[in-house]
C-alpha cells in the first residue's frame, strides 16, 4: 500500500498547464457531481410535477413541465464545465471562452423559455376567443407572437454582444436611425396594425356582427392585420383598412334586441274624418300580423302645410338585419294598400302658382264709383 501510494503521489502533484493532477481529478469530479445534480433536480422536479399535473384541470403546470423537460445535457454540460474550471488556474482566453459559452447557452434557454410562454399565453388567449367568436381570425396574434420571438432574440443578442465587448450603444443608435427611417417609410402600414390593435383589445366589433361604418354597412367576415373584411348586404366583400375603422363611428348592432322602427305619412286635409280614424287602427292591426313586430303606436300627430302627418312607432324583435328589411317592407305594402282601399292616397308638397296682377281700378271719367255699394 505505501509503495503504491509512493509511487502515485509523484503523479498526482505533476504540474500541466500550470494544474497539478490532483486539481484535475477534482476538477473532474466537480464537472460529475454538479450533472449529476442537474440531471436528478431535472428528473425529480419533473416526476413531481407531472404527479401533480394530473391531479389539476389547468394547463399551467403542463407548461412548467414542459419547459423543465426542454432543458437539454448542453445546459448542464456548460453549467458543469463552467463550476469545474472554477477549482483550476487556467488562462484568461479560455475562461473566457467558458464563460461567454455558458452565457450563449444560458441566454438560449431563457429566451425559449420566455417563447413558451407567450406562446401558451396566446394560445390561451386564441382559444378563448374562437370559444367566444365563431370564425375568429388568429392572424393578428400569431402576427404580434413573431413580433415578440423577434424582439426577444434580438435582446438576447444584444446581451451575448455586451458581454463580448461590443459597443452596443452604438448599435441601438444605428438601429434607432434606421427604425426611424423605416416607420417614415412604412407608416400607413404601421397606423393600419396600430389600429388593429385598439379594434382587437377594443373589440367595437367582432366577427359575425352586422355593423354599419360611415356609407358601409355589412357583416364582419375576417378581422385581419391590416384591413377587415366586411360582407355588404348586396354580397360585396369590402376591404376597409383598419385605420379608416379605427377613425369612423361604427354602429353595431350585435347585441340589438329589439330594433325600434319609427316612422311617418300623409293624407291630404280632404280625407273623411272616418278614413282618418280608422287608417291608424288599421295599421296596428297591419304591425300585430307580423310574426316579428309589435306596434307601439299609430297616431295622427300633426297638421302639417300639405297634409295630416301619420306617426307609426313599431319594434322588431330579432336582431336579423334582413329580416328587419324585409318586415319593414311588407308593413309599409300593406299600409298602402289600406290606404287605397280606403278610396284615398297619400299627400305629397304641392304648390298653388297665384296670379298677383289686378286690373287697374275705374276713375270717375271711365265710370267708376269712389264709394261702396250699400
Amino acid at each position: 500500500m505505501n509503495s503504491f501510494s509512493s509511487s502515485v503521489q509523484p503523479l498526482l502533484v505533476a504540474t500541466y498547464a500550470g494544474n497539478t493532477v490532483r486539481d484535475y481529478i477534482v476538477a473532474g469530479g466537480v464537472f460529475l457531481l454538479a450533472l449529476l445534480i442537474l440531471f436528478a433536480i431535472r428528473q425529480g422536479a419533473i416526476h413531481r410535477l407531472e404527479s401533480f399535473a394530473q391531479k389539476t384541470s389547468t394547463n399551467f403546470d403542463d407548461l412548467i413541465v414542459k419547459i423543465i423537460k426542454s432543458y437539454q445535457w448542453p445546459l448542464y454540460v456548460f453549467i458543469g464545465a463552467y463550476v469545474s474550471i472554477q477549482t483550476l488556474t487556467i488562462p484568461e482566453f479560455f475562461a473566457d471562452a467558458i464563460r461567454i459559452g455558458v452565457l450563449i447557452i444560458v441566454v438560449y434557454y431563457i429566451i425559449q423559455t420566455l417563447q413558451q410562454i407567450v406562446e401558451f399565453t396566446f394560445s390561451q388567449v386564441v382559444r378563448e376567443r374562437m370559444s367566444e367568436e365563431e370564425g375568429f381570425d388568429p392572424a393578428i396574434l400569431q402576427f404580434f407572437e413573431r413580433v415578440i420571438d423577434v424582439l426577444l432574440w434580438i435582446i438576447g443578442v444584444l446581451i451575448v454582444l455586451q458581454n463580448v465587448g461590443f459597443n452596443v450603444g452604438a448599435v441601438l443608435g444605428g438601429l434607432g436611425i434606421g427604425g426611424v427611417a423605416l416607420a417614415f417609410a412604412l407608416q400607413n402600414i404601421l397606423a393600419d396594425i396600430f389600429a388593429s390593435i385598439s379594434i382587437f383589445f377594443d373589440r367595437p366589433f367582432r366577427t359575425g356582427d352586422f355593423i354599419e361604418a360611415g356609407n358601409d354597412m355589412g357583416t364582419v367576415e375576417q378581422i385581419g392585420i391590416r384591413s377587415t373584411r366586411i360582407t355588404s348586404l348586396r354580397g360585396e366583400t369590402l376591404i376597409i383598412p383598419n385605420k379608416d375603422l379605427a377613425q369612423s363611428r361604427i354602429l353595431n348592432y350585435r347585441n340589438v334586441e329589439n330594433r325600434r322602427i319609427s316612422f311617418n305619412f300623409f293624407l291630404p286635409y280632404f280625407t273623411p274624418n272616418e278614413t282618418l280614424q280608422q287608417i291608424p287602427k288599421e295599421v296596428n292591426t297591419i304591425i300585430e300580423t307580423e310574426e316579428y313586430a309589435i306596434p307601439d303606436r299609430a297616431t295622427l300627430a300633426s297638421f302639417e302645410d300639405w297634409g295630416l302627418k301619420f306617426t307609426v312607432v313599431y319594434y322588431i324583435t330579432s336582431d336579423d338585419y334582413k329580416l328587419y328589411m324585409e318586415t319593414q317592407q311588407d308593413i309599409n305594402l300593406k299600409i298602402k294598400e289600406t290606404v287605397e282601399t280606403y278610396g284615398a292616397w297619400f299627400a305629397y308638397p304641392t304648390y298653388r302658382a297665384y296670379n298677383y296682377t289686378a286690373e287697374p281700378a275705374l276713375t270717375s271719367e271711365q265710370g267708376g264709383s269712389n264709394t261702396g255699394s250699400a
